[in-house]
This record gives C-alpha cells, structure tokens and sequence, in this order.
C-alpha cells in the first residue's frame, strides 16, 4: 500500500492512533488502489449522524502495514477481473464468518 500511494509507516501510525484523520483525497486514493468504491470502506457500519464516521477500524491499518497485509493487498490489487476480485472478496469473508 505504502508504495502504491503516498501514504507511509509514520502518517498510518497517526491515523491508527487518531492523531491524524484520513482525508477524503486519501480515501478515494487507497479506493483506487484496491480497485474498490469509497464506500467499500464503510460497509458493516452503522450511521450514526452524531458520530464521527471518519475512522476507518485500527485494526484494518494496523494489518495493512505488516508485510503479509502489504504482499496480500498488491497481489489483490493485481488481479484484473474484477469478478474474480469480488469472488476472493466473498470467500475471505465467508472464511473469516462474515457472510
């Protein structure tokens, strides 16, 4: 992810701790990394009009920045269909109890 984009250990870092919030730029920047809709990155959350809805999960960043979150997204990122991309998806999700 870090080399795909700008974003580095030092700003994650930040973002995982709250110092820093992720900026609607950078949003859409990691959505084309992943090849995904912005709002990929909302599913599963519940909108509060109250809350603050800019946070993505912790631990989402904090895996996303070990080598194995880094190697698993490029190689994501590198299959080009995109129903294949969306069957991965579901079978990580179906794994991991989601669906």
């Amino acid at each position: 992810m870090a080399s795909a984009s700008a974003f580095r250990f030092n700003r994650c870092k930040k973002n995982e701790r709250g110092t820093n919030r992720i900026s609607a730029g950078l949003l859409l920047e990691l959505a084309t990394i992943f090849d995904e809709p912005v709002t990929y990155f909302y599913e599963g959350i519940d909108h509060d009009p109250s809350g603050d809805q800019s946070q993505i999960p912790d631990e989402v960043f904090a895996f996303l920045m070990t080598p194995t979150g880094v190697n698993l997204a490029r190689d994501f990122v590198s299959i080009e269909d995109s129903q294949q991309r969306a069957a991965l998806g579901r079978l990580v999700g179906s794994i991991a109890g989601r669906e």
